[in-house]
């Protein structure tokens, strides 16, 4: 994965850096990290849907700040009764404006919690384009080693079906007990099973990719390549890293939306009123009246104490839970981290010397057996030795980048190369 990600809605510190439009949805010959990246970016479902989210909440924010509709309301009293009130001789006509008027700060409070909400949707989406990256590089860097364990065992099962042809020709010339030649074709047998396995999870990591791409994209060879490990960075400055990053200001956020509501249900509590002005016109004179009135409801059952009471509470909760995602948030980063570490030393331990020597040594083996030194079997085992140590290295490049992308998830930004 590179430096450069897009992050849509992007939390406060993520890697911002543009990237080219997304693939179109057909087969990509040669498939790098970077498309992959970029593909998905461009196509999960879940990032659409965060977007629209987000553009929810910020229209919520404009109809939080909206006051409330006035209206108007038209009376007609003392009519169709008797004697002088028969009809609308005697009749009142009242037509009546009324504005309801909130007090308390229930509007200031009503916008910060909106505020706040649409605050948190582009926190949560920018965040969720971390996590699409991290499950693309597990994906891609899965793929990649299932490929190279194919290799491993196609290699693997070639060369002991050439010892198997030698054994034959030595049996059949009387040379060897035909026990040797079973033992070679169990040989064959155990690493064909290994490629047959092999050949099953490659194809399951390329479905997983594929998956992961969010849209019906094949692809074909994957040609980004396993990068030189570098410095293993020191899990106590991740740790500090991690807990000024986006994914603990989200929780932080989180916690501010419970305080806010709980401030909206206290401005709650205050009694709104109403003034209302009209205009009444008497029938029987023709004359016109003002009338003014003010509507005050009595909190006599009810006054929200209630509702402000479990706000309250909702908030204390919001604030533990925070404390305990960011205890598993912890958790995760030390085993991303205990991941790399392992991953680091294996690597180390298989450097290039020992690559090389494994080789050498099997090459000396395969030598001296041609000239009468070794057994076949002595042979066989060299290969499967050096073919085990390319193995664990490949295992461990594998793992190594994996946890490199679950930290940069969890950061929300690119480690050393």
């Amino acid at each position: 994965m590179g430096e450069s990600s897009t992050v849509p809605g992007r939390a406060p510190g993520a890697v911002t850096d543009p990237l080219p439009p997304a693939l179109e949805r057909e087969h990509v010959a040669e498939l790098s990290l970077e498309l992959a990246v970029r593909q998905a970016l461009g196509s999960r479902p879940e990032l659409e849907a965060a977007s629209r989210e987000l553009a929810a909440r910020l229209a919520e924010v404009q109809g939080a700040g909206r006051r409330p509709n006035p209206h108007m309301t038209l009376d007609v009293e003392d009519f169709a009764g008797s004697g002088q009130q028969a009809g609308f001789g005697g009749a009142q006509t009242t037509l009546t404006w009324g504005q309801p008027i909130e007090r308390g700060g229930k509007r200031g409070a009503r916008v910060e919690v909106r505020q706040l909400l649409a605050d948190l949707a582009s926190q949560e989406s920018g965040l969720l384009a971390m996590d699409v990256v991290a499950e693309v590089t597990t994906a891609y860097w899965s793929a990649v080693r299932a490929e190279g364990s194919l290799a491993l065992a196609g290699s693997m099962e070639g060369i002991t079906s050439e010892f198997l042809g030698v054994v034959s020709e030595r049996v059949a010339a009387g040379r060897v007990s035909p026990i040797e030649e079973a033992r070679y074709e169990l040989a064959l047998a155990a690493a064909s099973q290994t490629r047959r396995a092999a050949e099953r999870e490659v194809q399951s990591t390329r479905r997983a990719l594929e998956r992961s791409l969010g849209a019906r994209v094949s692809f074909g060879k994957l040609v980004s390549a396993f990068e030189p490990i570098a410095p293993l960075p020191a899990l106590a400055d991740l740790r500090s890293r991690l807990a000024e990053g986006p994914r603990a200001a989200l929780l932080a956020t989180d916690v501010a939306v419970s305080e806010a509501e709980a401030e909206l249900a206290r401005a709650r509590t205050a009694v709104d009123v109403e003034v209302s002005l009209g205009l009444r016109r008497y029938e029987a004179t023709d004359n016109f009246a003002a009338v003014l009135s003010l509507d005050v409801p009595l909190p006599v059952y009810h006054r929200g104490q209630d509702a402000e009471a479990a706000a309250r509470q909702r908030s204390l909760r919001a604030a533990a839970q925070r404390d305990a995602q960011l205890l598993a948030l912890e958790g995760d980063l030390e085993r991303a981290w205990n991941q790399m570490q392992d991953a680091h030393a294996e690597l180390e331990a298989i450097d290039e010397r020992v690559l090389e020597g494994s080789a050498r040594v099997a090459e000396s083996v395969a030598e001296g057996y041609r000239n009468g030194k070794f057994e076949l079997l002595d042979a066989l085992d060299a290969q499967r030795t050096l073919n085990e140590v390319r193995r664990r290295r490949l295992e461990a490049l594998a793992d190594y980048h994996i946890a490199r992308g679950q930290l940069e998830s969890l950061l929300c930004e690119a480690l050393e190369r």
